[in-house]
């Protein structure tokens, strides 16, 4: 496959963070084998044992593989026939390779709390190969360019940071990561004359798997409540975000988003304490994965406002549709972990209204009359508001471990005096200790069970619950096992029955 050397098209001078580093592009033949290669590489990771353990993934992968193959194959074809050119581009955006760096850092902190992390590490990578090929694919079949840099990076981070499918149904976090693609590539419009994607691709794609679980009740099939629950355990890993998130607010300017996003859910939940006496997120005024969700996943800058104001109302809204989502999805007793991923599409397509309207807007030169007329000096400034938010926030036990929302005697209160979800709380808190390995906490779920307290009273459970305790060494739990009734078929550790 002989063709014309690389050339040089173009060169383009990076003005700001988000622009791109120098372009390069060219039409040789020779780039046919790069996907040829990928798709060799995607084959391969089959030898890992995480896939190679099981029977599904080795059968998804083969599956993914012909497939590929298959649209390389009619791409061959047709740079054969005359009909098409690979070309490719090479464009470095750092907004891709930033992020990218951010969200690895944060799989490696989590992962070394909660290890299924480490184990999918291989999985990532094939959905990383993967997206690079689709791309390739996609381009040529289109007549475009391949535009090789980063890109797929910080879209597969964002998507498996809040959902990925266990084994048996994994042919659809590809199906997933191909939804964001394909969005990216045909889902435009032009904003400020250029053309440009409408979704942030992993929000689109998390948007429509997470519709497609709620309405067909199969969350069960993903680990996405999971992730959401795990994602409490590192310790410190509110700071952490928080650190990591600053270097995104200085590179590319979305400061604005996180802290008016944070700024909506401690106002209404404040409200909802002053009206009901309790917590609206249970254990936090902002739960870690909505904290994660307003620092990386809303604050796309090729997605969300590029005016101070517009930056303001997007964020505002993202934090009132975060509240309203959970209350819905709560009360119709579907999993509340989809409550950040559900508003970001409906943000995306209000971008240019935002836009449109806040430089229309009186505040409009506000922030300039404030700071000066520099974006930085404005955007540090911003920043600076946001420091000191989040270490008034952390201070006073709003976020993290010490949150009175995170004691079971804020709960036990709640539930004698019967507010609303207190007893409910006050089981899941329980339970989650329990589960834990927290004695104690499972002591206490046998007695809520052997007395309905808040539940409704279960001897199997209350038996199983006072059993495990025991087990986990808790010798006044052992002593007191003569007061609960023995079901005829036990297990130590508690479930439905």
């Amino acid at each position: 496959m002989n063709g014309p050397s690389p050339r040089l098209v173009t060169t383009r001078t990076m003005t700001t963070a988000t622009a791109a580093l120098p372009i390069s592009a060219g039409d040789d033949r020779h780039i046919l084998w790069v996907p040829a290669l990928l798709i060799a590489l995607f084959a391969s990771l089959t030898l890992f044992p995480r896939i190679a353990g099981s029977t599904e993934l080795s059968a998804v992968f083969a599956d993914i593989t012909a497939i590929l193959a298959a649209l390389y194959g009619i791409v061959v074809t047709l740079v054969l026939s005359g009909r098409r050119t690979p070309r490719f581009s090479v464009l470095l955006r750092p907004s891709h390779y930033v992020q990218a760096m951010v969200h690895s850092s944060i799989f490696i902190y989590w992962g070394w709390y909660w290890h299924p992390v480490y184990e999918e590490f291989v999985l990532i990578v094939s959905q990383i190969v993967f997206v690079y090929v689709l791309e390739a694919l996609i381009a040529w079949l289109r007549g475009k360019d391949w535009q090789l840099g980063f890109g797929a990076f910080p879209i597969i981070f964002s998507t498996n940071l809040f959902l990925w499918f266990k084994d048996d149904w994994y042919a659809w976090q590809f199906v997933m990561v191909a939804v964001g693609v394909l969005g990216k590539q045909f889902v435009t419009w032009r904003r400020d004359g250029r053309p440009a994607h409408i979704f942030n691709p992993s929000a689109l794609s998390l948007f429509i798997a997470s519709t497609i679980l709620i309405f067909t009740r199969h969350t069960g099939v993903s680990w996405g409540n999971d992730i959401a629950n795990t994602l409490n355990y590192p310790e410190h890993i509110y700071l952490w975000i928080f650190l990591v998130g600053l270097i995104v607010q200085h590179l590319f300017g979305v400061t604005l988003v996180t802290v008016s996003a944070a700024i909506s859910l401690l106002l209404l939940g404040a409200v909802w304490y002053a009206a009901t006496g309790v917590y609206f997120f249970f254990t936090s005024d902002i739960p870690i994965a909505v904290f994660l969700g307003m620092h990386l996943l809303v604050t796309d800058p090729a997605t969300s406002p590029r005016t101070d104001v517009g930056k303001v109302i997007f964020g505002a809204l993202y934090g009132a549709s975060v509240m309203a989502l959970f209350w819905l999805l709560d009360v119709t007793n579907v999993p509340p972990f989809y409550d950040k991923l559900l508003p970001v599409p409906f943000l995306n397509l209000s971008v240019r209204m935002l836009d449109r309207v806040a430089r229309g807007h009186p505040l409009a030169s506000l922030s300039e009359w404030l700071v000066g007329y520099a974006p930085k000096q404005r955007n540090a400034a911003y920043m600076g508001v946001w420091m000191a938010v989040f270490a008034g926030l952390l201070s006073t036990h709003h976020l993290g471990a010490m949150h009175p929302g995170r004691s079971f005697a804020f709960w036990e209160q709640a539930c004698k005096r019967g507010l609303r979800n207190g007893c409910r709380n006050l089981h899941d808190l329980t339970d989650a200790e329990c589960l834990n390995g927290q004695p104690l906490a499972c002591a206490k779920m046998a007695v809520m069970y052997r007395d309905g307290t808040g539940v409704e009273a279960n001897e199997r459970r209350a038996y199983r619950y006072i059993l495990r305790a025991c087990s986990l060494g808790y010798k006044e739990a052992c002593d007191r096992i003569d007061q609960f009734i023995p079901p005829p078929d036990i297990s130590l550790f508690p479930g439905k029955g």
